[in-house]
């Protein structure tokens, strides 16, 4: 068995969790409805707010008082 020092381990354990994030990121801000990962292993369907009903919403007036 190969002897791994801490700093390697760290920096394996580093690029893991960044691809992961990096993934999830991408996956998070897409307008898709269905997701499928690992050739249709894990299937997500998600229900996404069209544009236009995200627009609506950034320009509703707020109750804010001055």
């Amino acid at each position: 068995m190969i002897a791994f020092t801490l700093g390697e381990l760290a920096t394996a354990v580093t690029i893991m969790a960044a691809s992961l994030g990096g993934l999830l990121a991408v996956c998070f801000k897409s307008k898709c409805d269905d997701i499928s990962l690992c050739y249709g292993c894990c299937k997500i369907h998600r229900n996404v707010p069209s544009p236009v009903e995200e627009l609506a919403i950034e320009l509703a007036p707020t109750n804010q008082t001055a």
